[in-house]
């Protein structure tokens, strides 16, 4: 079923321009996941995992949330989330999928940083806090172990977001 949309947007031309940007995006990833959905994902024992750069999560939210990831989707990546720690998860669940996230720790800077996982609920995991706690002053990091099959050792997964003006050879030392 096709929904019929009345989007009222500001005037100028500036506005019609990210709109359009923002519709071209939503319009590529659809088709990128699209592609995916339609493979026969019962025998398929592989792990899917998107990564985005979003830069402002909450803003853009609606684009990830009528993608419908869990038909394609394992686990979806998320980096400069831009989150607050005010904003509960609730504002930012997607249906099928647990969330977590590493607010952007900056106090002095409006925006950037912070970092998330989305994991499909079909999944067991347990968050690593060591690793946060080992990178904190560096980057904003969420770190887990899922559980792929019964008998398999845990596979471990990070988001990062690493700013522009980090230590990056701290980074890679650590």
């Amino acid at each position: 079923m096709m929904a019929n949309l009345n989007l009222q947007l500001p005037d100028g031309p500036q506005h019609q321009t990210v709109y359009e940007h923002n519709l071209r995006l939503h319009n590529r990833l659809w088709d990128n996941l699209s592609s995916l959905a339609t493979k026969n994902r019962s025998k398929d024992t592989s792990l899917h995992i998107l990564h985005h750069n979003v830069k402002s999560l909450y803003k853009k939210f609606h684009y990830y949330e009528s993608l419908n990831l869990t038909n394609c989707i394992d686990i979806f990546s998320v980096s400069e989330t831009w989150l607050k720690p005010e904003l509960p998860d609730q504002m930012i669940s997607l249906l099928g999928f647990n969330l977590v996230r590493c607010d952007r720790k900056s106090a002095s800077k409006t925006r950037g940083g912070g970092a998330a996982l989305y994991i499909n609920s079909n999944y067991s995991f347990t968050e690593l806090s060591q690793p946060q706690k080992k990178l904190r002053q560096l980057c904003d990091s969420v770190w887990v172990n899922i559980k792929m099959h019964q008998n398999s050792d845990p596979l471990t997964v990070a988001s990062i977001y690493l700013p522009p003006d980090s230590d990056k050879q701290n980074f890679v030392n650590r």
